[in-house]
C-alpha cells in the first residue's frame, strides 16, 4: 500500500468499489478486545455495585431502583449458558460485561470503517484505521476498567449505543432500497428495551433524530413509521413487567419491592414510565428514594458549581490515556499531562477531519458526544468530585466515590476520533515525506500507548479484597448472628457471599439505611421468622420464606470449629449447642410496620435513602 507524493489524499466516495461492511474483520477485532478483557478480568467480586449485580443476576433478584430488569434477565441467561464450563458465577457474569463491551467495539469497528470510506478508497487503510480507533477506545482507562468486572450496567449501555449507531449507518446506506423504515422501527424497539437496563442509551435518541433530519428528512413524514414505532416502544418497555412479577415471588434481594395489585396498574406504570399506574413500581422507576435536587432550567439546585463539575469531567478525561503514570496523583499529574494533551490533540484532529469529509455522521457523533459528556455533567449535577479539592474541607460536599463510569461512552467515542486522528497523521506524514505508508507505519504505535500505560491500573486480575473481606466477616460471627451495615461496600459483598456462594446464609444482614422503609422491614421480618413445620428454605434459598438454617458444610463459623485440644489455655471456640432463633428480629406485624413507616419523617430534607450512593 503506497501513497505517492502527487496522489490526492481525499478521493471522492463515488470512486469506492467495495462498500460491503467488513464483518469478519470486525468480529476479529471484537474477539481480540474480549481476550484483553478476559486476561485482566476480575476473578471474583469487587467493591461497590459489583456484588449486588452479580447476586441479583444469579438469583434473578431486583437491584436498587430502577431495578435494571433487562440487565438481570440477560445476566441470568448468560450465566446459565456458561454453566457447562464450570466457571464460578462471578467469573461468568464478569465475562458478561467483557462480552458486552467487546461486542460494542466490534460495532465501532464497522462504524469507523464506514466513516473512513470518505477518507480513502483503499480498503487496507480503512481496516487499519478502524483497528486503531477500536484499540484506543477499548483501552481507554474507564472503558477497560468497567469491562473486566460487572461493577455497573454501563457496558450494556455502551453496546446499545454502538448498535444504534451502526443501525443508523445501515439505514443511511439502505436508503432507496425500501428497508429504511424497518431499521428505524428496530431502533425504537432497542431504545425502549434499553431503558430496562439504564436510561443512558436514550441519550442517543436526539443524535439519531438529527441524523435522520440531515440525511433524509422526508422519512419523518411517513405515518407508518409512527404507528410501528409506537408498537415497538410499548413492546420494548414491557421488559419492566419483570419487576412486579419477580417481586411478587419474594426474592431474597428485592429492593423497593415493586409489586403491583394487577396487570393493568403495572402496564400503566410501564407505559408512562412511572407517571401513573402501580405506585410501588412507579416509585421504583422514578427512583423516588434518591430524591435528587431539581436540575431543569431556573429551578436547578447545583450541588457544586458547574465549573467544578466540568473540572471533574476533565479530571476523569485526564485518566483515560496514561492512568499508570503518577497513578496515585488523581488531579492532572504533571508527567501524565503530555499524554493527555497528545490524545486530546489527536482526537480534535480526527474530529475535524471527520467533519470535513462526512458531515452527516460527524453531526451524529458530535451530538452524541456532547450529550454523553457536557450535557450529562449538567444533568447528573454532582457534588465536588471524590478526589477534588473543595473550597471547604467538608467531605459531605464531595461524592462518596469517583463517578467516571458515567462517562464511559464519551471516552469510548473520543477514542474513535483519536484513531481517526492517528491514521490521518500516518497518511499525511507519508504524503509530506514522500514515502510509503508502510515506512510511516511506526506512527500507528500511538494507538498502542493506552494499552501499556493503563494496564497496571485497569487490570483487576489480582483483586480479591472484597470477597476476602466479606468471607472473613461472615465467618467471624456466631450462627444466626445479626450484622448491621450502612453502605455499598459493607453490604453488597456480604450479599454476594450468601446468595452466590451460599456462605453463612444464616446470618442476618441489616442495612440501616433501609430500615425506614416498610418494604425492607417486612422482608427482614419474614426472612428471620421461625420456619413452620415442613418448610425447608434450603430447597429454594433465593426466595424469602423463613429463617435460613446454619450449616457447617463449607461455611463453618470460627466460633463453632472443631473442639480445641485439651489443655489449651486460650480456646478459640465456643463448645456449645447451636440454638435456632425462636422469633423474628422484627417484633411487629405487617400492619404495625406500615403504620410506623407512615409516621416516619426525616429531620433533614437532604437525607438520602440509598445505601452509599446519591446516584447509583
Amino acid at each position: 500500500m503506497t501513497n505517492p507524493a502527487n496522489a490526492s489524499p481525499d478521493p471522492p466516495i463515488e470512486e469506492l468499489d467495495d462498500l460491503r461492511p467488513p464483518y469478519r474483520e470486525a468480529a476479529i477485532a471484537g474477539v481480540l478486545v474480549f481476550i484483553l478483557y478476559a486476561i485482566t478480568l476480575a476473578r471474583t467480586t469487587a467493591f461497590w455495585d459489583t456484588s449486588e449485580y452479580i447476586a441479583t443476576g444469579h438469583i434473578m433478584g431486583i437491584p436498587h431502583p430502577p431495578g435494571n430488569p433487562l440487565f438481570v434477565v440477560l445476566a441470568r441467561a448468560w450465566s446459565v449458558l456458561l454453566s457447562p464450563l464450570q466457571l464460578s458465577v462471578a467469573i461468568r457474569i464478569n465475562l458478561f460485561s467483557a462480552v458486552m463491551s467487546a461486542s460494542a467495539h466490534a460495532l465501532w469497528f464497522l462504524v469507523v470503517h464506514h466513516i473512513l470510506r470518505y477518507f480513502s478508497k483503499e480498503q487496507s487503510f480503512r481496516l487499519i484505521g478502524a483497528a486503531a480507533a477500536v484499540l484506543v477506545s477499548a483501552t481507554a482507562f474507564t472503558v477497560w476498567n468497567q469491562s473486566n468486572v460487572n461493577e455497573k450496567v454501563y457496558t450494556v449501555s455502551l453496546l446499545t449505543i454502538a448498535l444504534l449507531t451502526w443501525l443508523a449507518v445501515r439505514w443511511q446506506e439502505n436508503l432507496g432500497k425500501g428497508k429504511d423504515d424497518h431499521l428505524l422501527i428496530l431502533m425504537v424497539f432497542i431504545l425502549a428495551l434499553s431503558v430496562g437496563n439504564h436510561l443512558m442509551a436514550v441519550l442517543a435518541a436526539p443524535a439519531i433524530g438529527l441524523f435522520i433530519l440531515y440525511v433524509h428528512p422526508r422519512t419523518l413524514l411517513n405515518w407508518r413509521l409512527y404507528v410501528g414505532g409506537a408498537a415497538a416502544l410499548i413492546l420494548g418497555l414491557s421488559i419492566h413487567l419483570f419487576l412486579p412479577i419477580r417481586a411478587g415471588l419474594g426474592p431474597i434481594i428485592n429492593e423497593a419491592a415493586p409489586t403491583c395489585p394487577d396487570i393493568g396498574s403495572a402496564l400503566g406504570a410501564v407505559v408512562t414510565y412511572g407517571r401513573a399506574g402501580c405506585e410501588a413500581l412507579a416509585e421504583a422507576l422514578n427512583r423516588t428514594q434518591y430524591d435528587k435536587p431539581p436540575w431543569l432550567g431556573l429551578e436547578r439546585e447545583a450541588q457544586a458549581p458547574l465549573f467544578a463539575q466540568l473540572q471533574n469531567y476533565l479530571q476523569y478525561f485526564d485518566w483515560q490515556w496514561a492512568r499508570s503514570i503518577e497513578g496515585t496523583n488523581t488531579l492532572f499529574a504533571f508527567w501524565r499531562l503530555p499524554f493527555t494533551m497528545l490524545f486530546t490533540a489527536l482526537g480534535v484532529w480526527g474530529a475535524i477531519e471527520h467533519a470535513r469529509r462526512d458531515r452527516a455522521s460527524f453531526a451524529y457523533l458530535f451530538t452524541l458526544f456532547a450529550l454523553v459528556s457536557v450535557a450529562l455533567v449538567y444533568y447528573l449535577n454532582f457534588r465536588y468530585g471524590y478526589s477534588m479539592r473543595a473550597p471547604i474541607e467538608d467531605r459531605s460536599l464531595h461524592e462518596v466515590r469517583e463517578r467516571d463510569y458515567f462517562f464511559i461512552v464519551s471516552f469510548s467515542l473520543w477514542g474513535l476520533w483519536v484513531g481517526m486522528g492517528i491514521v490521518t497523521l500516518w497518511r499525511e506524514a507519508a504524503f509530506e515525506l514522500k514515502t510509503s505508508l508502510r515506512r510511516a507505519s511506526p506512527i500507528l504505535g500511538l494507538a498502542v500507548l493506552p494499552l501499556f500505560l493503563n494496564w497496571g491500573w485497569a487490570s483487576r486480575a489480582n483483586d480479591y479484597a472484597a470477597r476476602d473481606w466479606a468471607h472473613n466477616l461472615l465467618m467471624s460471627v456466631e450462627p444466626y448472628a445479626v450484622l448491621f451495615t450502612n453502605g455499598d461496600n459493607d453490604t453488597f459483598p456480604l450479599w454476594y457471599l450468601q446468595e452466590v456462594e451460599g456462605i453463612r446464609r444464616d446470618v442476618t444482614v441489616i442495612v440501616t439505611s433501609y430500615l425506614n422503609t416498610d418494604w425492607y422491614a417486612t422482608q427482614l421480618k419474614d426472612l428471620t421468622s421461625p420456619c413452620p413445620q415442613g418448610v425447608d428454605p434450603s430447597i429454594d434459598p433465593s426466595r424469602i420464606q423463613c429463617q435460613r438454617p446454619y450449616t457447617a458444610e463449607n461455611t463453618e463459623a470460627a466460633y463453632v470449629s472443631a473442639a480445641t485440644e485439651a489443655g489449651d489455655k486460650f480456646p478459640l471456640v465456643i463448645n456449645r449447642s447451636i440454638q435456632v432463633p425462636s422469633k423474628s428480629v422484627i417484633p411487629f406485624t405487617n400492619e404495625e410496620i406500615q403504620e410506623i413507616a407512615l409516621r416516619y419523617a426525616p429531620v433533614d430534607e437532604d437525607v438520602r435513602l440509598p445505601i452509599g450512593n446519591v446516584v447509583a
